[in-house]
């Protein structure tokens, strides 16, 4: 019988082992984030273009600032958003929007954006090289200018040059959680399309291709869609100091919204507030849905990467018929 239970016992243990190990790879996979390789913290560069403190600088505090990622040749899409939902001659008493662009070898292109910039003071531009995997030095450059030069603003938004945006909804919502209901305001917030359990590429001919010697693991952490995403004042300098020591990773969306609030989360918590609702991300039905009725009065984000013509159109509907857009004008107080 002695003989008969420690076989069983045996079996069991090794069972048991077995199970143990198989799960490891599980347990591993949920505490994001761990070491990749040896990657050094994100490089720093020198600014070529920058305005000054008097982005900022306005006799009450800012309600929003946002900063657009833009490809250094998209000139036309950084001019449709001037005239758009950035429009200072409609916004400019509560935002301020400044464009990140990298830096080019074409002389040509350079001194187009030095024109851009003199005739409009919205660019921040840095010496990397504007290219797709340079994405998060633009995120890196815009958390270190703002936390340099607005010290009064309330919130930051950052977004892409291809999204159209209801500015009149944000600001609604925002100035009634700000002066309305301060006590619901959003602190240490990240607000935003979250993405949760976003597998890995690891198809070398995707544009998102990731080896495992950059990121071991399957599944990234939730994180936030790069097409907009709010992140309060009070979380910029901390999320500022992270980069000073968190490995650097080209992937921005989760670097700057996944990598480093996790890294700030034994000092700050970090509240992720799910906005999903919010956007349209089907680029074939944005006109359909933005200009219906519930788009008009509920829908905010809106990716258009095709047309400037169209979103233009689309905006055009916006101004005249959303009821944000006219509780805007309407509100005494602007």
């Amino acid at each position: 019988m002695d003989i008969r239970y420690r076989a069983i016992y045996g079996s069991l243990l090794f069972i048991f082992l077995i199970a143990w190990i198989l799960l490891i790879p599980e347990q591993i996979s949920q505490s994001y984030p761990r070491v990749y390789v040896a990657i050094p913290p994100a490089k720093k560069f020198d600014y070529i273009l920058e305005p000054g403190d008097d982005i900022c600088a306005t006799d009450e505090p800012l309600l929003l600032i946002v900063y657009v990622h833009s490809a250094i040749e998209n000139r036309h899409r950084r001019e449709s958003i001037r005239l758009t939902w950035a429009s200072y001659s409609t916004f400019g008493k509560h935002i301020r929007v400044l464009f990140m662009l990298g830096s080019s070898q074409n002389t040509e292109l350079m001194k187009q954006v030095q024109f851009e910039f003199d005739t409009y003071r919205d660019i921040v531009q840095q010496t990397f090289i504007d290219t797709y995997r340079n994405l998060t030095y633009k995120g890196i450059m815009a958390l270190n200018w703002i936390s340099r030069h607005c010290h009064r603003v309330s919130y930051i938004l950052k977004t892409d040059d291809d999204m159209l945006i209801n500015m009149f909804s944000i600001l609604n919502h925002l100035h009634t959680l700000t002066n309305v209901y301060p006590t619901e305001a959003w602190n240490s917030t990240i607000a935003c399309l979250l993405w949760t359990r976003m597998r890995v590429s690891r198809d070398p001919s995707s544009k998102w291709f990731v080896s495992s010697d950059e990121y071991p693991y399957e599944h990234y952490a939730p994180y936030c869609s790069g097409s907009a995403y709010f992140i309060t004042r009070d979380l910029i300098q901390p999320l500022v100091e992270a980069t000073q020591h968190i490995p650097f990773f080209w992937i921005d969306d989760y670097y700057i919204t996944g990598l480093l609030p996790r890294a700030i989360q034994s000092s700050v918590h970090v509240n992720y507030l799910y906005i999903n609702s919010l956007f349209v991300v089907n680029v074939d039905l944005v006109e359909q849905r933005f200009l219906s009725p519930f788009g008009l009065s509920s829908l905010v984000f809106a990716h258009m990467p095709l047309s400037v013509n169209r979103l233009l159109y689309v905006w055009q509907n916006l101004m005249s018929n959303s009821h944000a857009a006219q509780k805007y004008r309407n509100r005494t107080f602007y």
